[in-house]
């Protein structure tokens, strides 16, 4: 688990062809850089090296190789003038991600044409995932009571496969979280129905610690009732703020009713009403995660349903026995990115205009991250910014502004 709302390193071997989501990185709001490329006159692809993302022109018909970019994203023409250059000439400006991290360096100048005025551009881009702390974290976890676990997970000794999951979550907590950053845990525990004689309130990593015992998490007796443990933390997070991350913990399908009477395995209506208390759940506040650990060979049956109620597959993981409980608690990835969502805002001259995503591709050579491209676009007037924004599953987003202005003759 990554408690800094990183949008850090990815790997991706998929090209996006239109929808779906790819893994990123990240806790909290995504926050990126990107690395821009400004493709004048005839465009062509653009690829980009690594370490340093630097573009440069891909040979779409022969043409004289373009000059390095120079400073800030400064160059001059391909060929050599100081004017616009010839207009089947593509040039290529270029700001490195830790530039656009700074505004006085996040900018790009335009080279004019012949009469002194901007051509039309195309913006190509990487997307550098810059880590971020979230202010505050909280984390929930969701406990199967229910009978079966006595054989799933049995407590030996004063312990159990359960608590040792938590105790794991905590550990990590106090030793990497930001002392800046304000933590706390609680716990709901569930079989038939909510113990609430059983619930740990949501309390700072210290005082949830006191908390870690046997009675509290090893406990097994009654069915599975998925509705009623995720409808009482949409109620113990109300007003809650920053990041949430919520490990909902079980061996089986639900079997209870919303009456508490007992049903069959995998019953629709029963299945219904767990994925609409999963997404009530995630509308409680942003910036939360749902997970699922799902324990034995029979908890199979209940994968496509947690699938449904945390809204993403990577949210769900299946183990074997009690003891991989703590470690596979830690390696969940983080939001996943949406780039259906990415959206490119011009604003010039007064005037703000939304500019098309003309592409978004995995970027081969830096994985992690992700090359965008934009439809044909002019400024209005001599200067302008122009602002990308992808949002994330969790409901968060990155955003990279850059300047964009025409250099004097």
């Amino acid at each position: 688990m990554q408690v800094s709302r990183r949008e850090p390193q990815m790997s991706v071997s998929r090209k996006y062809r239109g929808t779906g989501k790819v893994g990123v990185s990240s806790w909290g709001g995504l926050m990126a850089a990107c690395l821009l490329t400004l493709n004048l006159g005839g465009c062509s692809s653009a690829n980009f090296d690594a370490p340093t993302g630097t573009a440069k022109a891909g040979p779409s018909k022969p043409t004289k190789p373009s000059q390095p970019t120079t400073g800030r994203g400064k160059r001059g023409d391909a060929d050599g003038s100081s004017g616009g250059g010839p207009a089947d000439q593509p040039q290529s400006l270029a700001l490195s991600c830790a530039e656009l991290a700074d505004p006085e360096t996040a900018k790009v100048e335009i080279l004019p044409d012949k009469n002194g005025k901007a051509r039309m551009a195309e913006l190509t881009g990487s997307i550098c995932p810059k880590p971020q702390r979230p202010s505050r974290i909280t984390v929930l976890f969701l406990i199967d009571w229910s009978g079966s676990m006595q054989t799933m997970d049995p407590k030996v000794g004063d312990s159990c496969g359960r608590l040792q999951a938590a105790k794991a979550i905590t550990s990590y907590l106090k030793n990497s979280a930001d002392p800046s950053t304000v933590v706390q845990e609680g716990m709901i525990p569930f079989s038939t129905a909510v113990d609430v004689t059983g619930i740990i309130p949501l309390a700072d990593v210290d005082t949830f610690a006191q908390s870690l015992v046997a009675d509290k998490f090893c406990r097994a007796a009654g069915a599975t009732n998925y509705h009623a443990p995720l409808q009482q933390a949409r109620y113990m997070l109300q007003g809650v703020q920053g990041r949430v991350l919520i490990y909902f913990i079980t061996d089986g399908a639900p079997n209870v009713k919303l009456d508490g009477s007992f049903s069959f395995d995998n019953d629709p209506t029963v299945i219904g009403h767990a994925i609409d208390a999963g997404r009530a759940l995630k509308d409680v506040t942003p910036g939360v995660t749902l997970n699922s650990i799902l324990l034995g060979a029979q908890a199979a049956t209940a994968q496509s349903t947690m699938t449904n109620v945390t809204g993403d597959p990577n949210r769900v993981k299946l183990v074997s026995n009690a003891t991989d409980l703590a470690g596979s608690i830690l390696k969940f990835e983080p939001p996943t990115l949406v780039p259906t969502s990415a959206t490119a805002t011009l604003t010039s001259g007064g005037v703000s205009k939304q500019v098309a995503i003309a592409s978004i591709d995995p970027d081969p050579n830096n994985p992690g991250n992700w090359i965008f491209k934009t439809a044909p676009f002019e400024l209005e007037g001599l200067d302008g910014t122009l602002e990308v924004e992808v949002k994330d599953s969790d409901g968060g987003s990155s955003k990279s502004t850059a300047k964009v202005g025409v250099k004097s003759p």
